[in-house]
């Protein structure tokens, strides 16, 4: 089966700018529409996919494939990024020693920080994350 082929189902904060802008950017490199894109804002999304967990869809983003794997943070941008070829330019590095640990490091900062980092506040409030949620999971 070819990743074409596939289904990757990306959940995400639609009302986050940040999320929004990130989904723009991977949607340039995503031609054949690999991806489908839901957002957690969606009162739906729970009842359709019941795996999912609020606390944790609202801290991070997951990416399901093929209906029976989820990855979610660090490890589904890992994933997003070897779908498509200009992502592919960053998968060696990818696999370093400590890539992971510091790529969840990173990931956890930018959520956290995601209304910082644009220069502007998210207007619904969705951006704001405690510190808290992550440094439990840490």
């Amino acid at each position: 089966m070819t990743i074409s082929n596939k289904v990757f189902v990306v959940f995400y904060d639609g009302a986050c700018t940040l999320c929004q802008k990130t989904k723009q950017e991977i949607e340039k490199w995503d031609k054949h529409q690999v991806l489908t894109w839901r957002s957690i804002e969606d009162p739906s999304i729970l009842e359709e996919y019941p795996f999912l967990k609020e606390d944790r869809i609202q801290q991070e983003m997951h990416l399901l494939e093929e209906g029976t794997y989820l990855y979610t943070g660090f490890a589904a941008v890992k994933r997003i990024l070897q779908l498509f070829p200009a992502g592919k330019i960053f998968t060696p590095l990818l696999y370093f020693p400590g890539a992971d640990w510091a790529g969840e490091q990173v990931y956890k900062q930018i959520a956290k920080n995601r209304h910082l980092l644009l220069g502007e506040k998210c207007p619904s409030g969705a951006c704001e994350i405690k510190s808290d949620s992550f440094d439990r999971n840490s």
